[in-house]
């Protein structure tokens, strides 16, 4: 007695391609059919579905699902179809947890429920927990791809994280959390800055005291300094910068005001065309300059990036969250608190301002 010519159903998923699923002798099945054509699916859905019941061949065209797929092939597949819908840096990242997870998942047969539990036993104690959580998700999101391209039969079963465990905390950090400084420190820092780089084996001349005023005052991440250039991001006479989409963390593109020390800085220091501080070693000149302003603790601690950190303190003493929160750049009004220190000189000029306040409302 044959089987029905249909005993399927098709399950479309946007901007994925359709699957199909049965049962077949108490089985469940539900195979990617590597399409998104609502003509073109049932098709390939028919004859997957002969297939696994009558053994009938595969159908032509079809991505066969392969024992040995390499999970770096798979990852590479998946970052190369992706790369018009992600931003450069954003692809970086995908690209560094495609290799991580090729060391401990050789093919996309070694994912299953059992070995993703070791794994993230594993990582645990090498990483904190918020990395392991983007390393999985990126691992679900490849095997939803392989699936959808029928290169794995069914999606494994992530266990759930241990809701106590975060992590272990990287033994040699590449930087330390902020500290607090006042606006003064910063400005001794950033005068004690050289104005330039001394020439090292025929190499020209870069600025130093300049990129660290603008990054301060404009509260910039260090990579986006790196990359601003003349004229794509600022021009002479220009009041602003222009973050377009590949230097904007945020990946909108959107302009930043300029306050008046920082458009002078850039007229005096910034090329006709090109870069304007490019990626260079600066580690020494801070160095010293936070040796000559800061006690030893907060010195040995200081670095380039801590510019930010201070700059969005320092505004949000005005009490302008908002503003503060759109200078930088965030989504959330709860990502730019964890940029903000608390400090016992802050606090002092809030119970001054209260009390000149109390005062004035007795007369």
């Amino acid at each position: 007695m044959g089987r029905p010519s249909k005993g399927w159903t098709i399950r479309w998923r946007k901007n994925r391609p359709a699957e199909i699923r049965f049962t077949h002798e108490g089985r469940p099945y539900n195979l990617g059919l590597g399409t998104r054509d609502r003509v073109e699916a049932p098709r390939k859905a028919a004859e997957v579905y002969a297939q696994i019941v009558n053994g009938g061949a595969a159908p032509v065209g079809r991505i066969q699902v392969t024992e040995s797929m390499l999970t770096a092939k798979a990852g590479g597949e998946w970052i190369a179809r992706s790369i018009g819908r992600l931003r450069e840096k954003t692809r970086e990242t995908y690209e560094g947890y495609v290799v991580q997870l090729a060391r401990h998942f050789e093919t996309l047969d070694d994912f299953s429920e059992q070995t993703i539990d070791r794994y993230v036993s594993l990582r645990l104690s090498t990483v904190q927990r918020q990395t392991l959580k983007h390393e999985l998700s990126a691992a679900r999101t490849l095997l939803r791809f392989a699936h959808g391209e029928g290169w794995i039969r069914s999606m494994p079963t992530f266990p759930p994280l241990p809701q106590r465990h975060k992590g272990t905390i990287y033994q040699v950090p590449r930087r330390v959390s902020a500290d607090e400084y006042s606006p003064e420190e910063i400005e001794a820092i950033l005068a004690l800055l050289p104005e330039w780089s001394r020439a090292r084996n025929g190499e020209p001349k870069f600025p130093v005291r300049a990129r660290f005023v603008v990054g301060y005052d404009q509260a910039l991440r260090p990579e986006l300094l790196s990359r601003l250039s003349v004229p794509a991001h600022w021009a002479p006479g220009r009041p602003y910068i222009w973050m377009s989409k590949d230097v904007d963390k945020s990946g909108k593109g959107r302009r930043k005001r300029l306050t008046e020390r920082a458009l002078a800085t850039l007229e005096a220091v910034a090329p006709q065309d090109g870069l304007i501080f490019g990626d260079h070693d600066y580690r020494c000149h801070i160095k010293a300059a936070a040796r000559a302003v800061l006690d030893e603790w907060r010195a040995s601690r200081f670095c380039g990036q801590h510019f930010r950190s201070a700059r969005l303190t320092h505004l949000a003493e005005f009490g302008n969250l908002p503003g503060v929160q759109d200078i930088a750049g965030h989504e959330r009004i709860s990502t730019t608190a964890l940029y903000v220190r608390s400090s016992e000189r802050a606090g002092a000029e809030v119970i001054d301002l209260a009390s000149a306040r109390a005062k004035a409302a007795k007369r």
